[in-house]
């Protein structure tokens, strides 16, 4: 997909992984809208990148079709904003797993169901959601975060099926860890911590810069890619997670919504 003057949304632009995407995106030439909430460095972010800024809670199920609304006749869609909860079940609060099911999962469900139809009756457009490799591996600590990951992986992959001949494309980004301020904040929980030094060790598991992760997400949306694997080294877990995702679409190729 051709990206120069194309409208695209990122969500949790203001830093880490959303604001490399935005970078990179504005490198190729994208018309972009930056989704975050309020903050001096979405303002920066949108004065350096040219872009136009929507400041929001997008754990806040009622401001998503302002977004939308807002950000006009969009191309592209990245979902991007996340938040992570690293402890067990039984010390979350039932505000924690609405929040995070709602940003991690229900959210970008919505956005993608609020900017399809314009994409669909173009007969052009991509929906890219950045997921985790969370989704795809048990960690302790993580049974909120990982589900919420496993069901934006498995949605992305449903979609694509719901997207056959369309001209709409759709790609999942399955992450492992990113360096920034807020791995360093998960680090401090010791199960984590524990969890991903034996996870180093095995020579799979290394932690990823954010402009690597951004420039593989926006090839994959030019090139319309099913998938984004990083690292590398561990991307047999979610290519197993996705075999039977693959099987069942190569015996249901060809079937088409009407």
């Amino acid at each position: 997909m051709q990206l120069r003057d194309t409208r695209v949304i990122v969500t949790g632009a203001s830093r880490g992984i959303g604001l490399a995407i935005a970078e990179t995106l504005h490198e190729r030439g994208a018309q972009l809208v930056l989704v975050a909430r309020e903050s001096e460095e979405l303002r920066a972010a949108g004065d350096r990148l040219g872009a136009q800024v929507i400041a929001a809670d997008l754990t806040d199920p009622t401001t998503l079709a302002g977004v939308v609304e807002q950000a006009g006749d969009v191309e592209v869609l990245v979902n991007n904003a996340g938040m992570e909860m690293t402890k067990p079940l039984w010390e979350h609060e039932t505000d924690d797993l609405r929040r995070i099911m709602q940003l991690n999962l229900l959210t970008p469900m919505e956005l993608t169901r609020l900017v399809l139809p314009a994409m669909l009756n173009r007969r052009r457009g991509h929906i890219a959601n950045v997921s985790s490799l969370a989704g795809a591996v048990s960690l302790p600590g993580y049974a909120s975060y990982g589900a919420s990951k496993a069901g934006l992986t498995h949605f992305t992959a449903c979609l694509r099926a719901d997207l056959r001949g369309t001209g709409v494309g759709a790609t999942v980004i399955e992450i492992g860890t990113v360096r920034s301020d807020l791995l360093d904040a998960v680090k401090s929980v010791d199960t984590i911590r524990r969890s991903y030094g034996r996870l180093y060790k095995t020579g799979l598991f290394r932690d990823l810069d954010a402009e690597p992760v951004a420039r593989a997400t926006v090839r994959a949306i030019e090139r319309g890619r099913r998938h984004v694997w990083l690292p590398r080294t561990a991307a047999l877990a979610p290519a197993l997670a996705d075999l039977p995702r693959q099987v069942v679409g190569l015996i249901t190729a060809g079937i088409r919504h009407r």
